[in-house]
């Protein structure tokens, strides 16, 4: 197994490297989540990790391999990255904008306009799922805030 804080060979020649303070994007293969992969040791790696390791000569288990403040998936700048827990991590991305949550998650079926009309509409849930297209326990999700809990 490869040295955790050596970079693989060649490196730096699958990165655009640019000024100090702007993103250094990997220039080779991307998962759909946009994030760089390469193979190395035998392991898919995320080339952005390990960036991380070998700039902080640390391992980083149980944390996020973190970006900031670019958010770019394909970012290796070790200046935009960081060791983060999960929720640090989080954290940074709802204080950003960058996070999936309410309307920006591909997978929602309502706007949060939606939600709010949920939340002030008197009728029992059985009656008011069928007007949004969701099951009853969704509506009751969104009325006890276990979902969109987040909005005012």
């Amino acid at each position: 197994m490869a040295d955790a804080f050596a970079l693989p060979p060649n490196f730096w020649s699958k990165v655009v490297v640019r000024g100090p303070d702007e993103c250094w994007r990997w220039s080779r293969a991307l998962d759909t989540d946009g994030y760089g992969k390469l193979r190395y040791g035998g392991k898919t790696c995320r080339p952005h990790r390990v960036v991380l390791q070998w700039f902080t000569q640390r391992k980083g288990e149980g944390l996020e391999a973190s970006h900031g403040p670019c958010h770019e998936p394909s970012c290796v700048n070790p200046a935009h990255l960081s060791w983060k827990t999960h929720k640090e991590n989080m954290a940074d991305r709802v204080r950003d904008g960058t996070n999936n949550r309410g309307e920006r998650n591909g997978l929602t079926s309502l706007t949060e306009a939606q939600v709010h009309a949920i939340r002030a509409d008197p009728r029992p849930q059985r009656r008011v799922a069928p007007d949004y297209g969701v099951c009853p326990s969704t509506v009751n999700g969104i009325r006890t805030r276990r979902r969109w809990g987040w909005l005012p």
